[in-house]
């Protein structure tokens, strides 16, 4: 009982100012231009991180892709032949086209 007497604020009392007071720091926190900067920059620059390790993963491949072009005659002539459409002296390239695409054009 002796607790009581020294602290005579009731649970209710005290739950409410507690209540109050965190109120009070998430207002003053939600309405600091700087807070909201910081949350705002702290979700930037994981998206960044993010995008990074994308560009890392893509520029492996593309380095590899590199080092096959180079050392790899037969790679490099099979790009040649499928992105540039190229031919070797002596061979005839045949295209063949739809007949639907053909009476569309006309």
């Amino acid at each position: 009982m002796e607790m009581k007497e020294r602290f005579p604020i009731q649970k209710k009392t005290l739950n409410a100012i507690i209540a109050v007071a965190v109120f009070c720091v998430l207002i003053y926190l939600l309405g600091n231009r700087n807070f909201r900067t910081v949350l705002f920059l702290g979700e930037e620059i994981k998206k960044l991180n993010s995008e990074i390790e994308d560009l890392k993963v893509r520029n492996r491949k593309l380095e590899e892709e590199f080092r096959r072009i180079k050392e790899d005659p037969s790679y490099f002539e099979e790009l040649a032949r499928k992105k540039l459409g190229m031919i070797k002296p002596g061979e005839t390239k045949y295209k063949l086209v739809n007949p639907d695409d053909r009476k569309k054009k006309d």
